[in-house]
């Protein structure tokens, strides 16, 4: 499943204006660039791939991503490979089917 920005539950998100012209910056796969919860094309890229790494990810469990990332981010972690790693840590275990 890929998530798209109207499948996100919180309204608080920045976005890139216009996508239809620029290729978003947020693609591959995770790295050392800072991630900021506020931008909704990251917020969105993080959730994504690390529903690429699960089997049968769903928008319930999209959605328990993205409340961990709103209310439980701890404010150290500062690079996306550091909340894709604190999210598998903290999620993979508990997630629902």
């Amino acid at each position: 499943m890929r998530l798209r920005k109207s499948d996100l539950e919180f309204i608080h998100y920045r976005w890139q204006k216009d996508t239809s012209q620029i290729k978003t910056p947020f693609y591959g796969k995770p790295s050392r660039r800072l991630f900021d919860p506020l931008n909704g094309d990251q917020v969105l890229f993080i959730i994504n791939y690390y529903g690429s790494l699960i089997t049968d990810f769903n928008l319930k469990q999209a959605r328990e991503v993205e409340k961990h990332i709103a209310y439980l981010l701890p404010p150290t972690l500062k690079s996306e490979i550091s909340v894709l790693k604190w999210l598998q840590e903290a999620i993979s275990p508990v997630l629902p089917d």
